[in-house]
């Protein structure tokens, strides 16, 4: 991550190679906003922006093969 990004907070979210450091999720959102990859909608969901993944989701993850692409 240090490599990457240049700096050693998390997380770190890399979207079209552009390096997010320190985000929340709402900051990802008004950033994909901000630059037209997202439009606006008045759904719905029940996925909190700003939590932590939980231990069950770390581990999930880590036993994926693939590198999981939003869009």
């Amino acid at each position: 991550m240090v490599r990457k990004s240049g700096q050693p907070l998390s997380p770190c979210v890399e979207i079209d190679g552009v390096m997010l450091a320190d985000v929340s999720g709402q900051e990802v959102e008004d950033y994909l906003l901000a630059n037209d990859l997202v439009q606006p909608n008045d759904a719905s969901t029940d996925v909190p922006l700003n939590a932590p993944c939980s231990d069950e989701e770390h581990a999930r993850m880590r036993t994926q093969s693939q590198t999981i692409r939003f869009f």
